[in-house]
């Protein structure tokens, strides 16, 4: 069997499935908090965990999946592979991810920042998944 016809036979449905839980143990996101992230119960992200599920790829949540492994792989880039560094920025507000006017770039930095979305609470929702995804894009470089 030559090289194109391994590539072939790789499952993506099974690579999805291991990437994704893989990359929420890594960035220390919880299988509760990974549910709400791609819309899949928290039993599910456990199947898939262990292996025993993997997400259709015609589905939106299967979507959802790529690009929750978009976010870790830029986030990752960001980061510098540094996993703590990782963790931290997805728990701490962010003003980039914040619908922020040029009135509130006049407040104190102090206030400022307590305006910021947290990104993992953000991502719990498809426009905040969408919204870190491309943050995390802009922050590391043009393509």
């Amino acid at each position: 069997m030559d090289i194109q016809e391994q590539a072939d036979e790789i499952d993506e449905d099974a690579v999805v499935a291991k990437a994704v839980p893989r990359a929420a143990r890594r960035l220390e996101i919880s299988n509760r908090e990974l549910a709400e992230v791609l819309g899949y119960s928290p039993s599910t992200i456990s199947r898939m965990g262990n292996g025993t599920f993997k997400p259709d790829p015609h589905s939106k949540q299967y979507e959802l999946c790529a690009l929750f492994l978009r976010v870790y792989r830029s986030l990752d880039a960001f980061a510098g592979g540094d996993r703590e560094r990782a963790v931290a920025w997805l728990r701490a507000p962010n003003i980039g991810l914040a619908a922020l006017t040029p009135e509130d770039y006049r407040r104190p930095r102090d206030e400022l920042k307590r305006l910021g979305r947290i990104p993992i609470e953000a991502m719990k929702g498809v426009g905040g998944l969408v919204d870190v995804a491309a943050y995390l894009d802009a922050r590391r470089g043009r393509v």
